[in-house]
């Protein structure tokens, strides 16, 4: 059986727009794994799949174009926030055809492929890492950044300039986003 997850979704470009918006994710209790991965809706494969590990207090960002989703690791609920732009559309028939996301978290802790996928990669697992130096202190929340700062995460809001603000997450992931989000 399957640990309790979300569906899965991609946030879908705006007009004029390369890419859709890039989502910071910050969690408030429990531990989870925040499942990135791409997916072609024609052909149901999948040549990308990070399973981010993150507990109470971790921040971690979803790159522009990447479908995503949580899964609660532990035996606490899984609470966190997430910051998005205010126009996001979140786009989630792609991956409710394919019954999910590439690989399934089971009850028993171990990870098996979806087997509704023609063709999944391996899934890398990974663990939060700070994120300071694109300001996001992990002493601070989101929240008091908003009341503190007024809007400290403009860049959400311009997702075409993602590659100058996080170039080292970019690069990880330039190669496996997905060119047509949400169209």
């Amino acid at each position: 059986r399957e640990r309790p997850k979300t569906l899965g979704h991609i946030h879908a470009a705006r007009p004029g727009d390369r890419f859709g918006s890039p989502e910071i994710i910050e969690v408030q209790h429990g531990a989870g794994y925040f499942v990135m991965f791409n997916l072609n809706p024609r052909t149901h494969h999948s040549t990308f799949c990070r399973a981010v590990f993150a507990k109470a207090g971790d921040k971690l960002i979803v790159p522009p174009n990447m479908y995503h989703g949580a899964i609660v690791a532990g035996e606490d609920p899984l609470l966190f926030a997430d910051v998005v732009a205010a126009d996001v559309q979140s786009v989630y028939g792609p991956v409710e055809k394919v019954g999910g996301m590439p690989h399934m978290l089971l009850e028993s802790g171990g990870w098996i492929s979806n087997p509704r996928y023609a063709g999944v990669s391996k899934l890398k697992i990974a663990q939060a890492e700070s994120l300071h130096e694109l300001g996001l202190p992990a002493d601070r929340t989101l929240f008091s950044q908003f009341i503190d700062e007024g809007d400290p995460l403009q860049w959400l809001r311009e997702p075409d300039r993602f590659p100058l603000f996080a170039p080292a997450l970019w690069h990880a992931v330039q190669d496996h986003i997905v060119r047509d989000a949400g169209r």
